[in-house]
């Protein structure tokens, strides 16, 4: 009975200046000049696109509505502007006849009025080629029609043979999507819109489009730009671009990917289109993207040698997004893939076999939708073989194991479901605020992930693991910018041993918030704990090397230098910044290492008067100096620090001239004789009349005089 098709075969030291003009003041007595000169500071392949020729598979639209018969199911299309917009990134799964489980529209700033009922699919059941409206009509929406065909009882849509391809093995093409490098998120259409463009667009869009130049994460102007190039007129012939704006900045938004590669394919840009769906599908665990992937894949003319493409196409997707709830209608794609498969002799019509096999055990493992449907189709099919090739009773044995795992699974999606309802899908992703919306959609997705590693299904170990790393990536791909989420993350990949992934991860997050600088402190702590300090020094190299590095960056590659390099190295990081103009706390801690890490109270003292001349009305740096010459118990010294730092020259605000005058009387409280305090207090008094006032006429400037810590006479 599955003699005519065959399985696809799966394919699976710290920089320094040599002449350096300005004294070192770790040279003691050496005075500082202002250096002239600045030090330089040193600071993705597409995938290859798999191509064959069968356009059987179709996209699924948002606004579908699914009336399910006998026969078959229709999906077809509310149409509208809206609907495009609103491209579900996910679908969320539908329970089957008899599952409790209701759809809640989960995203708030949806255009959408009502939220889509998901495809599915039979697992043997694929899609007509998808027919595509009018471009020049109100919307874009596609309409599907499908049939079942369930272990060959039912026909299912009228399609040509494929061969059979010779390639990699199933274990070859995993490794090869598991080391795909992800590329860069940049668009082939242009970004940046012309004075020509702009020229041709509406009111409403130039509006946007203003708006978006002066805050990129205004999300109502996104929606109504992109509500403008869908309706008919002028701004139809924008929408790649358009989108190709939306994804540049939103490169994990997959139905923004998808909208964007149709544009192109609409505009007669196949090549570009199947490009940017190579790149939104290495970025974007979507099922919807991977569909469209593959139907516009399949849906033209392909290069010579490409045969045997679109089942290794398949196999990446469901590799990439066959765990997500809303997976069916791909499982469906492959399987009927699968069967359709044209053969050429027995060891092929084998090897298909073994391959449908393996992708019906897949799919009900799978906790999604129609899972019942998926199973009576797959044991048909069992005993249909073991009928057929006299293996007595094989397929019984065989059943009766998987019907457990696909009861474990057809559990865990009543509680999935609930978890994945409850999880608001924005528009767009926007940066975190750390208001409670954003703080309850954070936890959403925490406890979908603390859901599924609690195990329910008692997954192997690999499969359980690749089931919490799917779940993390779209919890990523829907909030990106939440820095917390990828330190979650990675700190779970480098607790199960996954040191690779942990990187790439934290590198990612750096890239996509390049303004946490938590997050790329914690990347270089975690490289420095595995003891990979030349990778951690590289990640301080390249937060050192921005245009205007933070302060808290030269402090701690500052630190991190002398532990990891030595004495030396933490002071050619200090040269650095101080050749960027740093600020005083960057002297404050140089200094104070110098005099606690390296002993030598002369250069910590170099070190201060350097900063105190760069910064002359610091009081804090004023502060941190006094206290390291209190700790050298040098009298002398720290009153003449006191008088050089009161003194008129300095400048000090009035207000922060009040706390040193504070500490200097203090100082002669715990060092300097009866006659020392009274004048400390005169000179105080003299200075800030006001104060004088207030303690005048009683024993209110004794008290303070003899109070010590918590104790007051």
């Amino acid at each position: 009975m599955e003699d005519d098709a065959t399985e696809v075969q799966k394919p699976n030291d710290l920089e320094t200046t040599g002449s350096e003009e300005v004294a070192d003041p770790m040279d003691t007595g050496a005075k500082e000049q202002d250096p002239d000169e600045k030090q330089d500071q040193n600071e993705s392949d597409m995938p290859q696109v798999d191509h064959d020729s069968k356009p059987e598979a179709s996209t699924e639209t948002d606004q579908a509505q699914v009336d399910d018969s006998q026969s078959g199911r229709t999906a077809d299309s509310t149409g509208g502007d809206e609907a495009l917009v609103n491209d579900t990134t996910v679908s969320l799964p539908v329970a089957p006849e008899g599952e409790d489980g209701t759809n809640h529209t989960n995203d708030e700033n949806a255009l959408a009025e009502q939220q889509p009922e998901e495809t599915t699919l039979p697992a043997c059941e694929a899609p007509e080629p998808a027919v595509k409206e009018d471009p020049e009509g109100p919307s874009q929406s596609v309409e599907t029609e499908e049939s079942t065909n369930a272990t060959g009882n039912q026909s299912g849509p009228d399609v040509k043979e494929e061969e059979a391809p010779s390639g990699a093995s199933s274990q070859e093409n995993h490794e090869n999507a598991e080391n795909e490098e992800i590329p860069e998120a940049v668009p082939s259409a242009p970004t940046v819109v012309s004075p020509e463009a702009l020229e041709l667009y509406t009111p409403r869009a130039k509006e946007s489009h203003e708006r978006i130049c002066k805050n990129k994460f205004d999300m109502d102007a996104w929606k109504d730009l992109m509500l403008e190039v869908q309706r008919p007129g002028v701004m139809k012939q924008f929408a790649a671009d358009v989108y190709a704006r939306v994804v540049d900045n939103f490169p994990t938004s997959g139905r923004h990917w998808k909208l964007y590669a149709e544009a192109l394919s609409a505009d007669g840009k196949r090549t570009e289109a199947l490009e940017a769906f190579a790149r939104g599908v290495a970025r974007c665990p979507m099922v919807d993207l991977w569909r469209a992937y593959i139907t516009e894949l399949r849906a033209g003319e392909l290069p010579k040698g490409s045969a045997g493409d679109v089942g290794k196409l398949f196999e990446r997707a469901v590799e990439a997004v066959g765990q997500d709830p809303g997976a069916g209608p791909l499982w469906g794609d492959y399987i009927f893939y699968l069967q359709k498969l044209k053969v050429l002799n027995h060891y092929e019509n084998t090897q298909r076999l073994a391959a449908l096999r393996k992708a019906y055990q897949r799919a009900l493992q799978v906790p999604m939708a129609n899972l019942e449907q998926l199973w009576d189709e797959y044991s048909k099919w069992e005993r249909g073989l073991d009928s057929a090739q006299q293996r007595a009773g094989e397929a019984e044995r065989l059943l009766k194991d998987w019907e457990q795992k696909m009861r474990s699974a057809k559990l865990a999606y009543k509680d999935r479901k609930r978890l994945r309802d409850a999880t608001p899908a924005p528009l767009l992703p926007a940066p975190f605020t750390g208001d409670d919306r954003d703080r309850s959609m954070l936890q959403c997705w925490l406890d979908m992930i603390e859901f599924e590693r609690s195990n329910p299904q008692k997954m192997a170990t690999e499969d359980l693991r690749k089931r919490v790393a799917y779940t993390y990536s779209v919890a990523l791909s829907s909030l990106p910018f939440f820095p917390d989420l990828w330190y979650l993350a990675a700190c779970w990949h480098g607790d199960i041993g996954d040191h690779k992934n942990q990187t790439r991860l934290l590198e990612q997050g750096i890239a996509t918030n390049p303004d946490s600088l938590v997050l790329a402190f914690a990347h270089a702590e975690k490289l420095e704990i595995r003891g990979d300090t030349a990778a951690a020094k590289q990640v301080w190299e390249n937060l050192a090397g921005r245009a205007e590095p933070n302060d808290l960056v030269w402090i701690h590659y500052m630190r991190f230098a002398r532990r990891t390099e030595g004495v030396a190295s933490a002071r050619a990081v200090f040269k650095r910044a101080r050749r960027g103009a740093c600020g005083w706390q960057v002297y404050a801690d140089a200094a104070w290492r110098e005099y606690r890490l390296n002993k030598d109270a002369g250069v910590a003292r170099n070190v201060f008067d350097m900063g105190l001349k760069n910064h002359p009305n610091e009081v804090g740096l004023v502060l941190e100096y006094i206290d390291l010459v209190s700790s050298l118990s040098d009298d002398h010294n720290i009153r003449a620090l006191f008088e050089k730092v009161l003194s008129e020259e300095q400048g000090l605000e009035r207000n922060e001239a009040l706390v040193v005058w504070n500490k200097f009387v203090d100082f002669e409280y715990s060092r300097g004789d009866l006659t020392a305090m009274i004048k400390a207090e005169e000179r105080r008094a003299k200075a800030y009349p006001e104060l004088a006032r207030a303690v005048a006429g009683g024993l209110a400037q004794t008290t303070m005089r003899y109070r010590f810590a918590d104790l007051w006479p």
